[in-house]
């Protein structure tokens, strides 16, 4: 019998999350984060840039994620 605690977090409307950045150091730096990973092959688990195995599944086989800006749709 463990005691919960309920913790309620902030109610954000969808406008405050999609503020766009403005500063272009931290903009670099969040397509840097967003756009340069490597995914598993075998189990899809998102590794390092400098990743040679998974991360989840010690498999070999990653690639590099597609980094092809497109249109939204």
């Amino acid at each position: 019998m463990g005691i919960t605690k309920e913790v309620h977090l902030p109610n954000l409307s969808s406008e405050s999350r999609k503020m766009p950045i403005t500063d272009a150091v931290k903009k670099q730096i969040a397509q840097k984060r967003r756009l340069f990973f490597k995914i598993c092959l075998v189990c899809g688990a998102k590794n390092s840039i400098s990743a040679t195995r998974c991360r989840k599944c010690k498999h070999e086989a990653l690639r590099l994620k597609n980094r092809a800006l497109g249109v939204k749709k």
